[in-house]
Formats: structure tokens, C-alpha cells, sequence
């Protein structure tokens, strides 16, 4: 296993020009395919801190509107079904 990454390393070295980049204020070494990777433990840190919990928040908030929804689902549906039995009682007398 050591040996077919090293021999792989060795490829992707001869085949592809090394670049040095600089990803969020550090310095890179990699072909073009992996400075695409650079950074992307931080940017995975980013959207734990910032966008996940964002998320979050607007999951429960569309939760209790969800929950606020399904209940006046239920008094339209008890009013419909007192005003049915209303008129069908208004019908036989």
C-alpha cells in the first residue's frame, strides 16, 4: 500500500507542475488538483460556526409555524364539520 502511494506521488510530481499558493493566509504546495483541497478543513470550520447554526434556527422557526399551521388545520376542519352536521340537523327539521 506504501508503495503504490509512493509510486503515484512520484506520477502525479512528474506529471503535474507543482504551485505555490497562498489559502487563507497559509502557504501551499500541491499540484492544481490539490489546491483545490487547500483550506477546506477551514472552510468546513466556517460553516460549522456560521452557516450550520443559522440553519438550525430557521428549521425551528419553520417547525413552530409547521405546528401553528396544523392547528388552525384542525379548528377549520372541527368548524367545517360543526357547520356540516348544522346544516344537515337544519335540513331535517
Amino acid at each position: 500500500m506504501k508503495r503504490d502511494a509512493k509510486d503515484a506521488l512520484g506520477q502525479a510530481l512528474q506529471e503535474d507542475e507543482l504551485n505555490v499558493e497562498t489559502v487563507g493566509g497559509e502557504y501551499f504546495v500541491a499540484n492544481h488538483r490539490g489546491l483545490g483541497l487547500a483550506g477546506l478543513p477551514e472552510r468546513f470550520r466556517v460553516l460549522e460556526q456560521q452557516v450550520i447554526p443559522s440553519h438550525m434556527k430557521e428549521i425551528t422557526s419553520l417547525k413552530k409555524e409547521n405546528t401553528s399551521q396544523d392547528n388552525t388545520i384542525v379548528s377549520l376542519e372541527d368548524r367545517v364539520n360543526s357547520l356540516t352536521s348544522s346544516l344537515s340537523a337544519s335540513q331535517i327539521n
